[in-house]
């Protein structure tokens, strides 16, 4: 209930504040909500915990005036500017702008469109309902745009439908005059609905124009009334930028197929002239099998009271607590099945929750899938944890908002809670929200370190979930072992404390190896530790790949992780001039991100270093190298690296450090230790292209066997319903 105290205590301390300049004003926010967001929190948090809520949610108003973002449009009517819209035969969009009077916002709101909407094909018409102003002799204005000019004033609501009937796209948009939208609205919303036939309706994140959010969604609760998720708050904020299915979307701006419009047969008309016909339709929607989803990256400016005014009790808006009253009859059973007391339990109102398990995934930072194989496999985790129907709440460790990444996530529909206001209180966030979580999966010795306390106090109906990505004190140890390095060693013990204090504390080891889940649960004496393989891969065969005209070696790792590197100089020092000898033309590709000065200064005429590249580079990379060498002489788990140029289908030749972990390896890939016989390995495959298409031909069984999307769901499904103690 945070975000309810903190909209309602922020309205609580306003009135105060205003109460000695407007007594009357002051007095009509003591309304049913807040009184029983003080009264909640007072009984669950006492005196302390109340009064320090509303101190900290009145701070952004002793803040000076917010700047407009966008200024109230002002026109001049005798020589407005002339508008024209690009032609198109075959929309995707056709936009509906419902207007009565307000020429000047209808101007401001077709010249934001024209601007701001450059790849996505729309018309728009414009439902004139019997304008007085300059309206009325706009034609001369919006050049290309279909104006409809009522013969009757019909009110909103059935303005909106027969306008629609002149609409040629695959999807009607309907959008407020007094509204301004920003670069990207559009585009947004069209690939949302797009990527999903489920989604039957989307729409927009509304701001006021100073900028603050004024609806980030919005939610009807059980007595049928609206509130507006997230109003007056900073619309930065995690909670307001993940894809999320809604109740309602407010009608200023929402998109819908123009199927499915047709089918349910456009807004109510009992709701007319206005108000609670945008509630009803996604209440319709999903009654027809479709969901309502807001898309935080469309971001609409909303000069919210200039179509109907502010007053309640007067003209058109006096039908809001009328046809409230007519929809609460019309959805009782839905409403009385599906919706929350007002204010209760907003932590799955806000996203439609209710029902689905929530799991809390906490690493040391958003995965950069592309960049290392570790965050591949969490990223591979979390599309498991989407799949399998989960509420997903993505913590990274050091609250930073990594671009693209984390957006890819949002899109999702997955929170990922970053920001300085979640690193200040994320042990506050715990606390209010700890009980809705139903698992949680921790990563990393020091993340866990960190996490793990707080976790178990807060989070008081969760299974702990504690994946070890690898073993961090056995790669210490063996590099130890190697390199004689004692500091190695000490590193080593002191992990290894973090890591079994880690697992000792989670009612589960997620493990990416059978040696290292062995290994855990022979020290715990129990079936504690879990076997997950690291990444999954769809399809497992990418198709037929060539091996004639192909040449070069290469070597895929991310250089923060230490063993890349050692195995790197190892290859260029002990193997690399044998290989030369035998084959003087071969150049040796090093492609990872952050690579030091110490592999940087291996270039050369024969040795390429890429750095980090993109995944297309990457695959181009493996079709055109023909052989990829793995040449690790220390560390843990498993090594992602070998299942993905598997999947690649380029013959391997790696050592039984890099083949850890993957059971039967040794029947598909060569696995050799002593420099010689790696050397002689790689220039067998590369001199014979024929024995090198019969080796990588059978890599698409191994990883459909072991690798696969459905292997990988299967498993977490299997250890996501199992009770602690329970065997596997």
């Amino acid at each position: 209930m945070a975000g309810f105290f903190q909209d309602n205590f922020r309205n609580i301390g306003f009135g105060v504040r205003i109460f000695f300049r407007n007594p009357k004003s002051a007095i009509s926010l003591l309304n049913r909500s807040n009184v029983s967001a003080v009264l909640s929190s007072l009984r669950k948090y006492g005196p302390s915990e109340t009064l320090y809520r509303i101190g900290t949610t009145l701070k952004p108003l002793s803040e000076s005036p917010r700047p407009l973002m966008v200024p109230v449009p002002v026109v001049d009517h005798d020589n407005p500017e002339t508008l024209e819209v690009p032609f198109s035969e075959f929309p995707t969009v056709s936009i509906i702008v419902p207007v009565h009077n307000q020429f000047d916002y209808t101007y401001g709101c077709i010249k934001s469109i024209i601007e701001n909407t450059k790849s996505i094909s729309y018309e728009i018409i414009i439902g004139d309902d019997c304008s007085t102003d300059r309206t009325q002799d706009s034609e001369d204005v919006f050049r290309g745009v279909t104006i409809v000019h009522n013969e009757s004033n019909l009110g909103f609501t059935l303005n909106c439908n027969n306008a629609a009937t002149h609409a040629r796209g695959r999807y009607l948009l309907f959008l407020n005059n007094d509204t301004y939208v920003m670069p990207g609205w559009l585009d947004s919303l069209v690939e949302l609905i797009e990527s999903d036939d489920s989604i039957g309706m989307v729409g927009s994140k509304f701001l006021y124009p100073d900028g603050l959010v004024q609806e980030a969604g919005g939610i009807i609760w059980s007595d049928a009334s609206g509130w507006n998720y997230g109003r007056g708050r900073d619309p930065n904020l995690p909670e307001f930028n993940y894809v999320k299915d809604v109740s309602y979307i407010t009608g200023a701006c929402i998109m819908i197929r123009a199927s499915l419009w047709e089918e349910i047969g456009g807004f109510d008309k009992r709701y007319a002239p206005a108000y609670c016909e945008d509630s009803d339709l996604a209440f319709e929607v999903r009654e027809h099998g479709k969901r309502v989803v807001y898309q935080p990256r469309s971001e609409v400016i909303h000069f919210e009271g200039m179509s109907h005014g502010k007053s309640i009790s007067t003209g058109v808006k006096a039908y809001q607590s009328v046809n409230k009253e007519k929809f609460r009859e019309k959805w009782k059973d839905r409403l009385d099945e599906d919706a929350f007391e007002p204010g209760v339990d907003l932590f799955f109102a806000r996203d439609c929750s209710r029902g689905r398990p929530t799991i809390l995934v906490i690493d040391h930072q958003i995965p950069t899938y592309d960049m290392d194989a570790g965050s591949r496999n969490v990223d591979h985790h979390l599309m498991a944890f989407v799949e399998l129907g989960f509420n997903v709440k993505l913590l990274p460790a050091n609250f930073h908002y990594n671009e693209p990444y984390a957006r890819r996530y949002q899109d999702m529909g997955i929170e990922v809670l970053y920001g300085s206001e979640m690193m200040q209180g994320w042990k506050r966030w715990l606390r209010f929200n700890g009980a809705y979580i139903d698992d949680v999966y921790i990563l990393r010795p020091d993340v866990a370190s960190l996490f793990m306390k707080y976790i178990k106090k807060y989070c008081v109906n969760a299974k702990i979930y504690y994946g070890t990505c690898d073993l961090h004190h056995v790669r210490l140890r063996r590099q130890f072992e190697l390199t004689g390095n004692k500091r190695c060693l000490e590193e080593s013990e002191r992990v290894k404390v973090k890591e079994f204090r880690a697992m000792d504390a989670a009612d589960y080891v997620i493990s990416l190896s059978v040696e290292e889940t062995d290994l855990i649960n022979r020290h715990f004496g129990s079936d504690k530790a879990v076997t997950v393989p690291i990444v999954y891969y769809e399809p497992a065969d990418i198709g037929p790949r060539s091996y004639d005209n192909v040449q070069d070696l290469v070597f895929v790792g991310g250089f923060n992780h230490t063993p890349n590197v050692d195995g790197v100089h190892w290859f260029v020092d002990e193997v690399w001039p044998l290989i030369k000898s035998s084959l003087p033309g071969i150049r040796f590709h090093i492609v990872g991100s952050n690579p030091p000065e110490s592999v940087t200064s291996l270039a050369s005429d024969d040795i390429v270093v890429h750095g980090y590249v993109t995944d297309d580079e990457l695959r181009d990379l493996y079709r055109d190298c023909s052989v990829c060498v793995i040449p690790l002489r220390f560390g843990a788990g498993i090594k992602g690296k070998t299942v993905e140029a598997m999947y690649n289908k380029i013959p391997v030749v790696s050592t039984s450090i890099g083949a850890e972990g993957l059971p039967g390896i040794d029947d598909y890939i060569s696995v050799v230790d002593e420099p010689q016989r790696f050397a002689e390995e790689v220039i067998r495959l590369y001199s014979d292209p024929s024995e090198a298409d019969r080796v990588a031909s059978r890599y698409p069984e191994y990883i459909g066997e072991n690798f696969s999307k459905e292997r990988i769901v299967k498993i977490w499904t299997s250890i996501l319903k199992m009770e602690p103690g329970a065997s596997r």
